[in-house]
């Protein structure tokens, strides 16, 4: 993973990880597939799309500003890259640790509170990587955040609309 990421019509972005190892990552990934094998006949009605399992990456972007208001804005962009849950032709669904670290530290980047940075209503750019071919951009906004197991939240990103163009990576 690089350093920065490329924003549609903005320089390049500051990297967030996770603050979590994939393990942890994994285990609750695990809980949650079991909680919704128990429950999905009773909510699958409510969905307006199908929902599918999606274990991939997906890059989050917003203006750093909006995370941190007490920056100054000078247009920089934060992309969160999260590990996905379900994909479905309107949403996103991802969960998040508690926090997310810059991928290089320095004392300009600070951590970032999850709750904070995925606040519902707030406007996201959505990245998803599709190997050698051009990332699918697709505008959305946070539709729900909850808190679920081992300090992590499930949230979920409605798309508003997809991009003009493909972006390159």
């Amino acid at each position: 993973m690089s350093r920065t990421s490329k924003a549609p019509n903005a320089s390049p972005a500051i990297v967030y990880l996770p603050d979590c190892t994939t393990e942890q990552s994994a285990q609750v990934h695990a809980l949650l597939d079991w909680w919704s094998s128990r429950n999905e006949r009773s909510v699958a009605h409510l969905r307006q799309h199908e929902r599918r399992d999606y274990r991939g990456p997906a890059i989050l972007e917003m203006p750093l500003a909006s995370v941190e208001p007490h920056v100054e804005d000078h247009g920089q962009v934060v992309a969160f890259h999260v590990l996905a849950r379900s994909l479905s032709a309107s949403g996103l669904g991802f969960i998040a640790p508690g926090w997310f670290v810059p991928q290089l530290i320095s004392d300009e980047t600070a951590l970032i509170n999850t709750e904070l940075a995925f606040r519902a209503g707030r406007l996201v750019t959505v990245r998803l990587p599709r190997g050698d071919a051009p990332a699918l951009v697709v505008m959305g906004q946070v539709a729900r955040i909850r808190p679920i197991h081992h300090g992590f939240f499930d949230i979920g990103v409605r798309f508003i609309s997809r991009a003009s163009a493909p972006v390159d990576d």
